[in-house]
């Protein structure tokens, strides 16, 4: 239904009872994303990287982020990452 906003209050909510959660902070921060705040997706999903290297998803929306943002070489360096 692509009720990103309501998605970002609920992730909220979740990430603060399952704070280490990163599965739940990748899909907050593709709820920002989705309602055009890809500063605050690329925080959470840095979060995620500093929690867990190799949490690949986070690594393939970090580039997605990158590329909404036109940084193309940061964007395929994750996607790199992601890949390998």
């Amino acid at each position: 239904m692509q009720q990103f906003s309501n998605a970002v209050e609920y992730y909220e909510k979740s990430l603060k009872i399952a704070h280490s959660n990163t599965n739940v902070r990748c899909d907050l921060a593709t709820s920002y994303l989705n309602i055009n705040n890809p500063e605050k997706a690329l925080e959470l999903l840095k979060e995620n990287i500093k929690t867990d290297y190799n949490h690949l998803q986070s690594h393939y929306n970090i580039s997605i982020v990158y590329k909404k943002l036109g940084k193309t070489k940061e964007s395929l360096e994750e996607m790199e990452v992601y890949e390998n």
